[in-house]
């Protein structure tokens, strides 16, 4: 079983946005990999990011009706990015 983490969910999140761009890709089956994403961010963020602002900055971008996908994964890559600097595994 492949452990989630930040890059993990870096990858998958670019690889949809990707996804996006093929013409004739099937938009259903397209936003239910989103939300399934989504959700496996959120709760991956809850576990070990709780008290963080971007969190709480993610959770509130996915709630909204027109959710912004490369919001979502530019709070993902800013944590990453925080990650980078104190250097945590």
């Amino acid at each position: 079983m492949i452990k989630i983490n930040l890059e993990n969910l870096i990858d998958e999140a670019e690889n949809l946005i990707k996804s996006e761009d093929s013409i004739g890709y099937n938009e259903q089956a397209l936003e239910q990999k989103r939300e399934k994403w989504i959700s496996k961010s959120i709760s991956f963020l809850k576990d070990n990011y709780s008290d963080s602002v971007l969190t709480t900055d993610f959770i509130k971008e996915s709630e909204k009706l027109d959710k912004s996908y490369s919001t979502l994964l530019g709070i993902l890559k800013g944590l990453k990015d925080v990650e980078d600097e104190i250097d945590i595994e």
